[in-house]
């Protein structure tokens, strides 16, 4: 007996028509993914980049090459040649010192060989110790010049610059607020223990 051809499963019209099957994937994560990629490589790459170190421009009035450098930073602290303090000086600079405007103190621990000094700072308004970042002396024009900088909240890069006068035993100098960027001319007299 003859087998019956069995009947060939009707191809879809598609797959007729040489078109492809509609598919339920869509490149919208694709290309959001890509364009995200592509910004966090932009914020890297421009986070890092060194700034420039001059600027290049032509004058439209006199059609010059103008070179200007990026302004300066200014010195955290006196460029000038320093020396170290002789003992007896450094001795001298220790105890504790009171802004002679406000409550605001200095403490001087220590003031080794080199001119580190291990300073501690006070805000009479926080009742607390502010951060000392760096703190030093040494011997300017045949006196103790005392550089301290703050590095705290609300001091970031406060700086002080005070000059030790033996006879009246103070110092004097100036204060620059850095988050106001602004300069104050300040005293400071030792606390006498009572």
């Amino acid at each position: 007996m003859k087998k019956s051809k069995q009947p060939l499963p009707a191809a879809s019209r598609e797959s007729v028509s040489g078109k492809r099957p509609k598919s339920n994937y869509s490149l919208l994560p694709v290309i959001i993914f890509l364009t995200g990629t592509g910004v966090l490589m932009w914020l890297l790459f421009n986070t890092f980049r060194l700034p420039p170190t001059s600027v290049t421009e032509t004058s439209p009035t006199t059609n010059q090459v103008v070179t200007t450098a990026p302004p300066a930073v200014a010195p955290s602290e006196p460029t000038e040649a320093l020396k170290p303090l002789p003992a007896a000086t450094r001795q001298k600079l220790l105890g504790s010192w009171q802004r002679t405007d406000a409550d605001y103190a200095i403490e001087i621990r220590l003031v080794n060989e080199d001119g580190a000094t291990d300073a501690r700072y006070f805000n009479p308004f926080n009742q607390r110790s502010i951060n000392v970042a760096k703190a030093t002396f040494t011997e300017k024009a045949g006196g103790a010049e005392f550089f301290m900088e703050l590095r705290d909240v609300g001091y970031p890069g406060s700086t002080y610059t005070l000059r030790y006068d033996e006879p009246s035993d103070s110092f004097s100098g100036i204060y620059f607020q850095a988050a106001m960027q602004q300069s104050y001319d300040v005293s400071f007299q030792r606390l006498r223990s009572q």
